[in-house]
C-alpha cells in the first residue's frame, strides 16, 4: 500500500499521528523471529515506516538475511548478509555457510553432527526458496512438514497462515499426518470473538458460548472457504473444530514466544481430532 498523490490532508493527519506514536521521526523496524501478517507490513509502509524482516537462529550468530531500506520485498526475509551463502538443499530445508555460523553444541557431538554438514554448511530446520533477485521466503519448519496417507507433502505453516488472517482466528493448527486429508483445530481471538458477537446481536456470552455459536462457526466456515481458494486441493481443510478456550503459555500449548506447541495440542485434542476423521 503505496501513499498516493492527492490524498486528503484528514488522512495526512491519520498517518502523522500513527507516526508520533512510535516518536514521529521512525523510518523503518527491523522484525525476526516470526513472520508478520503481509497487511500489517503494508498498513506501515502506507504510514511511511517501512518494517525490513529478517532471518537467522542461534546457530548462525542472529541475523543471517535482512531486508533494507534500498532492498525490500514484503513477505520475504530479505537477502543474504556479506559474507553470508546460502542454498536449499533437495528436500527445501535452507542451508546457511559463513563466518557466522557456530562450531557446535557443547559436549553434544550427536546433535553437532546432524546440524552442521561438514564442509561449513549448515541445516537449519527451515523449509524455504530463493527467488531470482536473492531474496529468501520461509515457508516452514521441516520438522512440522505433514504427509498425508496419499504420500503428499504438505507445509502447514502456509495453510495457518491463510486462515489466521481473519481477525477471529488468534491461531490454527492443522493436522493430517498420515490422513486422508487435512483439517484444523481453531483458537478464538479473546478480544476479536466477545466484540464481534457483541456487534452481531449476541451479547453476555462466555467464551466457551461463543465457540458453540452457530453464526461463529459459519463465519469461521467462510474462512476455511477463503483460505482454500488459496490452495491446491490436496492441501485444502476439509473439516475443522473450535476449541472451547484459547491457546495459552500457562497450559502448555503456547511456548513463551507465542508458537504453537503442536505435538502437545494434538495429544491434548487428540479425541476431536479424530472425530473429524470418524465416518459417518
Amino acid at each position: 500500500m503505496r501513499i498516493r498523490r492527492g490524498i486528503t490532508g484528514a488522512y495526512v493527519q491519520d498517518i502523522k499521528k500513527i507516526r508520533e506514536v512510535f516518536g514521529g521521526r521512525v523510518r523503518y523496524f527491523l522484525s525476526s523471529a516470526a513472520p508478520i501478517a503481509l497487511e500489517i507490513i503494508e498498513f506501515f509502509h502506507g504510514c511511511g515506516m517501512v518494517i525490513l524482516e529478517g532471518y537467522g537462529q542461534t546457530e548462525v550468530s542472529c541475523f543471517c538475511t535482512l531486508n533494507t531500506p534500498d532492498a525490500f520485498r514484503f513477505g520475504s526475509v530479505g537477502k543474504a548478509l556479506p559474507g553470508v551463502l546460502l542454498k536449499i538443499a533437495g528436500d527445501g530445508e535452507i542451508m546457511v555457510k559463513g563466518d557466522i555460523v557456530f562450531k557446535g553444541y557443547l559436549n553434544q557431538p550427536e546433535l553437532t553432527e546432524k546440524t552442521l554438514a561438514g564442509d561449513g554448511w549448515i541445516y537449519t530446520g527451515d523449509i524455504g526458496h530463493i527467488d531470482t533477485d536473492g531474496f529468501l521466503w520461509i515457508t516452514g519448519r521441516k520438522k512440522d512438514i505433514i504427509i498425508t496417507s496419499g504420500g503428499k507433502n504438505v507445509t502447514p505453516s502456509n495453510i495457518e497462515n491463510l486462515l489466521m488472517s481473519h481477525p477471529l482466528i488468534e491461531y490454527a493448527m492443522v493436522h493430517g499426518d498420515r490422513r486422508k486429508y487435512l483439517t484444523a483445530l481453531i483458537s478464538l481471538s479473546p478480544e476479536n470473538a466477545p466484540e464481534w458477537v457483541q456487534s452481531n446481536g449476541y451479547p453476555g456470552l462466555t467464551f466457551e458460548q461463543i465457540t458453540q455459536l452457530d453464526a461463529v462457526k459459519q463465519e469461521i466456515g467462510k474462512a476455511v472457504t477463503d483460505a482454500n481458494a488459496n490452495l491446491a486441493n490436496f492441501e485444502t481443510i476439509k473439516k475443522f473444530f473450535i476449541l472451547p478456550k484459547p491457546f495459552e503459555i500457562e497450559t502448555g500449548e503456547l511456548t513463551p514466544t507465542m508458537k504453537v506447541r503442536r505435538r502437545i495440542v494434538e495429544e491434548r485434542y487428540m479425541n476431536m481430532l479424530d472425530d473429524l476423521y470418524a465416518e459417518k
